[in-house]
């Protein structure tokens, strides 16, 4: 559960956000991310991870 002042904040951000044409009062927002694997530039990604592990587990491989 947010705590007041982490709602109000989300809530302020989304009426400045430009979204316009609904009701913001009383909804709640959930956002998930999926599984990932950051590798930075320059990184080999048969070293960094485990590719065989990401692919079966449908895990993203991101560089």
């Amino acid at each position: 559960m947010r705590g007041k002042a982490e709602s109000r904040s989300s809530e302020f951000e989304l009426r400045n956000s430009g979204f316009s044409g609904f009701e913001i009062d009383d909804q709640e927002f959930e956002i998930r991310n999926s599984p990932s694997v950051v590798i930075e530039r320059y990184k080999n990604p048969w070293i960094e991870a485990n590719v065989k592990f990401c692919e079966e587990n449908n895990i993203k491989l991101v560089g």
